[in-house]
């Protein structure tokens, strides 16, 4: 079920609120029992066929946790427990994402397998479960996580808001809000502020997500002839696009948890606006930065330093050399982002995409290493200026040619995008067919217009989406982002890196509530249309 369908809007919502309200009123299980419920039925309603295998899911690793818990002390027996649990949760997310892409080169090397690849779907959601309930047991093993019921337990990995995409949760940030007696109260505050969210996250995603999606797949299916300009309108269309529908989907989840009394940890804090790659991945999809951080990187990094440790060589020490830094830094970075890519998805190009973070990761950690930052007098404002626009710009300009490999298709089209955004396969104007009416004035304005006969007209592609472009780019590098607005609201576990603006530290009043009315109703009746689903949904 969609998060932008009316069936959700319509009755899901108001039937899973109400039912909550009213069980909360008789007790505090029959109201996470409720829950647990209604998620299952979001979860099985665009597909039943997975349900058994998350209720499967949840059952062996809350067993397993329970296993790691009662373990203490016998550390050994933990290790081989906790080893098989991840293997056995990693061997499931690899049969259903990873083994239909792999049958092709398995059968090259002489490895046959009776599999048709058509029959391997893909669950909803099952790269997020998965990393939750890893995280979970390794939690368990370290002795981080409560011997919480299996209720409790169930509706951490299973509660709607997150389910499908995230943001992915730790059961220290959620168990205790399920235990707080406060979040089986009403409250209208969270009820309204929520409400408000939502449709922001709405907005975002019907109004302007799935326009600039449009322009998005026109281009990108049509790469081989694309000019200069068109590449680069098709790769700031798909960066719009897939800030908005990221953006929206957190916002929405963040409201839809607010309205149920539980507050979700911050996933978006405007990326673009980053000066930097590691800021960037501070900023943009912050609830998998950490998860990497914590269960990947640090325990590469950790081994390392132990390992250099034995030699008398600090960490400090070893970072200040190339090969220390090579090994405390650059390999558990570009590991760490390779995986991180080969989970977005199985093909050749989200494995280039990881890396390609990866090495922009590298060379940041690099420069503040080795460049430390020039001392002196102070620079006039001007000269500070510069400085973060030329930050920016080099930032933006690595997300973008990481987004030509998270978007193309295979490999081959993510070389001819780059070809053709770089001017050295790009096709000339003069090579278009202009048979069009509208052929005079494309010829004139050059490659900034499009003339792809099966495709959208001109008005649609031409000058309009220009300038929705430059205008939509330069609201997302000026406007504050939600949690900035709502931060008097206090709508999620961690506030947003930078203060809200000044006329945003207030609870917003009359005239916030009209315009989010406005918001809302527009967002509304766009849902009349065939919903998209979230770019997040097929991870």
């Amino acid at each position: 079920m969609l998060f932008n369908s009316l069936v959700f809007i319509m009755a899901f919502l108001p039937m899973s609120w109400l039912g909550f309200r009213i069980f909360s009123m008789i007790g505090r299980r029959l109201a996470v029992a409720w829950l647990v419920v209604v998620s299952l039925l979001f979860y099985g309603w665009w597909d039943s066929t997975y349900v058994s295998l998350l209720i499967i899911s949840i059952v062996c690793n809350h067993v397993m946790g329970r296993a790691l818990s009662l373990l203490t002390g016998r550390g050994k027996l933990q290790n081989w427990l906790l080893a098989g649990g991840i293997s056995a949760n990693l061997l499931v997310l690899c049969y259903y994402k990873y083994l239909g892409a792999l049958l092709p080169t398995l059968d090259s090397i002489g490895v046959h397998l009776s599999l048709d690849p058509q029959s391997i779907a893909l669950p909803l959601g099952i790269s997020f479960f998965t990393f939750t309930q890893i995280g979970y047991l390794i939690d368990a093993k370290a002795g981080l996580a409560k011997k919480d019921s299996f209720l409790d337990y169930a509706l951490f990995v299973t509660f709607f808001p997150h389910l499908i995409a995230g943001p992915i949760l730790h059961h220290r940030e959620m168990l205790p809000q399920f235990l707080n007696p406060a979040t089986y109260r009403f409250n209208g505050d969270n009820v309204v502020v929520g409400l408000a969210i939502f449709f922001i996250g709405l907005f975002k995603k019907v109004v302007l997500a799935d326009e600039f999606m449009i322009t998005t797949n026109v281009l990108f299916s049509h790469v081989p002839q694309l000019s200069v300009g068109q590449a680069w309108t098709a790769i700031l269309s798909f960066a719009l696009q897939i800030y908005f529908d990221f953006s929206g989907y957190t916002d929405m989840a963040i409201g839809l948890a607010l309205m149920f009394n539980m507050r979700f940890p911050a996933n978006f804090d405007s990326p673009y606006k980053a000066t930097s790659m590691i800021e960037f991945w501070q900023r943009w999809h912050m609830t998998l930065t950490r998860y990497l951080a914590l269960y990947i990187y640090a325990p590469i990094a950790l081994h390392v330093a132990r390992y250099l440790a034995k030699r008398g060589i600090t960490p400090r020490q070893a970072s200040l050399t190339p090969g220390g830094f090579t090994r405390m830094i650059a390999f558990p970075t570009i590991t760490t982002m390779t995986l991180a890519g080969i989970w977005h998805g199985a093909g050749i190009n989200f494995l280039w995409f990881g890396l390609l973070h990866g090495v922009f990761l590298t060379v940041n950690h690099l420069w503040r290493n080795f460049f430390p930052k020039v001392k002196g007098r102070t620079r006039e404002w001007y000269g500070h200026a510069s400085i973060a626009v030329v930050k920016s710009v080099l930032t933006i300009g690595c997300v973008l040619i990481s987004y030509v490999f998270f978007r193309s298709s295979n490999t081959q089209n993510a070389l001819a995008m780059l070809g053709s955004m770089s001017g050295l396969t790009a096709a000339s104007p003069s090579d278009m067919n202009f048979n069009s009416q509208w052929g005079v004035v494309e010829r004139y304005m050059g490659f900034w217009f499009y003339n792809l006969d099966e495709v959208l007209h001109f008005w649609k592609l031409g000058i309009p989406n220009m300038l929705t472009l430059i205008v939509t780019w330069a609201l997302v590098l000026t406007l504050p982002n939600v949690l900035q607005v709502f931060e008097t609201c206090e709508p999620s576990l961690t506030l947003p890196r930078n203060p809200a603006p000044a006329w945003c530290r207030r609870k917003p009043g009359m005239l916030l509530g009209i315009v989010f009315g406005l918001v809302a109703v527009y967002a509304y009746l766009q849902v009349f249309y065939e919903p998209q689903p979230f770019v997040y949904f097929k991870f």
